[in-house]
């Protein structure tokens, strides 16, 4: 389930991309936040199961669990009308 959010998102967005798959989800975020990365969607088992994702954006420390499509949608349109956080 995993591969196939990060390989939809992939084909519709193509800046996103997978972390490495052998380390925590802890470490990976980290490394986001390390790199200033805006927007960090973690898929972990529950949201794996569930079809969602947790969006955890930068400067804030706030998670929004949301459905895939949902995200999708949020992320375009912010891309489409160049809204920055």
């Amino acid at each position: 389930m995993v591969g196939s959010i990060a390989g939809s998102s992939r084909a519709r967005c193509p800046a996103s991309r997978a972390c490495a798959p052998n380390e925590s989800v802890a470490r990976n975020v980290r490394f986001a936040a390390e790199q200033k990365v805006p927007n960090v969607a973690v898929v972990g088992e529950r949201e794996a199961r569930d079809g969602s994702v947790t969006l955890r954006r930068r400067g804030s420390n706030a998670q929004v669990s949301m459905p895939v499509d949902a995200l999708e949608r949020e992320l375009l349109d912010e891309i489409a009308t160049r809204r920055l956080r």
